[in-house]
């Protein structure tokens, strides 16, 4: 006497994954196709002038143009970064010392102007007024008491 075999109810996660499986292999097989045939790519990149419908490119060429793009910013970043960034940096470290040296050149300019118009302001004072007549009696005493100087 034999026995039929048991029959188990499918496992609902399995029918899942099998539905996923299939769909996932269907989407593999499309992109296969799409990419041995070099395909044209406008359509799908619309957007942007690279990819425009004028361009009728291939799907190898839009890719070297990428690959292509991509070497060149790389190339621009290290060169930007080398050459540009770090002496920009030194310069704009240093900017913040030199305007402040210029506001002090500033300053010290303006104190010896002021100096100067002192200066002149108490020159003009001894030589007018008050100032003067003391002046010419001490001129007037020291050539009384000294005539060989004043003459």
């Amino acid at each position: 006497a034999h026995s039929p075999p048991i029959r188990m109810a499918p496992d609902p996660f399995i029918k899942y994954f099998k539905a996923l499986k299939k769909d996932l292999s269907s989407l593999v097989e499309r992109y296969d196709a799409f990419f041995k045939h070099e395909e044209e790519f406008p359509t799908l990149f619309g957007k942007t002038e690279l990819f425009g419908p004028r361009s009728g490119r291939p799907l190898s060429a839009v890719l070297s143009n990428l690959e292509q793009a991509l070497k060149v910013h790389e190339n621009f970043q290290t060169v930007n970064e080398k050459y540009f960034l770090k002496p920009l940096e030194k310069v704009c470290a240093i900017v913040p010392s030199i305007s402040s040296l210029f506001s002090e050149r500033e300053d010290l300019v303006k104190d010896l102007d002021k100096l100067k118009k002192k200066q002149q302001k108490m020159e003009t004072m001894e030589r007018t007024g008050e100032n003067l007549a003391k002046l010419s009696k001490v001129i007037r005493t020291f050539c009384i008491t000294i005539p060989c100087v004043c003459h």
